[in-house]
């Protein structure tokens, strides 16, 4: 990995997969922002990420949207709900017609994973949605949460 690194002339994997993703974001690349990920993902994920992450999560110009919900996820930080939630129930050009709603079930056990009050309201409002994917996903984080606490 260290020959990667250097031959794109940077000294850490870390500022390597920053300046992929800030360039895949620049030019709007999807195919550069998968890549990107997978560089940023072999280094780690920071806070720095997370922002750049935030970014580009609803962006249509790209088809990563299951990768960056899952990535978000996994920071469990209170921070990403608002994404988490737009990806719930946001249905970019690329999956409409899927009726698996993958995108909306990995955002929304994301949002089961969050700490706090926040994250259970933002479950209870899903339970609502006029999707049976989403309805059912925030309804079984909610009883998966019930039981943990309890």
């Amino acid at each position: 990995m260290a020959k990667i690194v250097k031959r794109f002339g940077e000294t850490d994997g870390r500022t390597l997969g920053l300046r992929l993703l800030r360039e895949a974001i620049d030019q709007q690349y999807g195919d550069g922002l998968v890549a990107a990920s997978v560089v940023a993902g072999s280094f780690g994920f920071d806070a720095e990420h997370f922002d750049i992450l935030i970014r580009v999560a609803t962006a249509e110009w790209h088809t990563d949207h299951e990768n960056i919900a899952t990535t978000l996820a996994s920071y469990r930080d209170i921070r990403a709900l608002p994404t988490l939630v737009k990806l719930a129930t946001w249905i970019p050009q690329h999956e409409e017609g899927d009726d698996i709603r993958a995108l909306a079930v990995k955002a929304i056990w994301g949002i089961g994973n969050l700490p706090g009050s926040e994250a259970e309201d933002a479950l209870r409002d899903l339970t609502h949605d006029e999707d049976k994917v989403v309805r059912e996903a925030a309804e079984y984080q909610l009883v998966r949460r019930a039981k943990q606490a309890g």
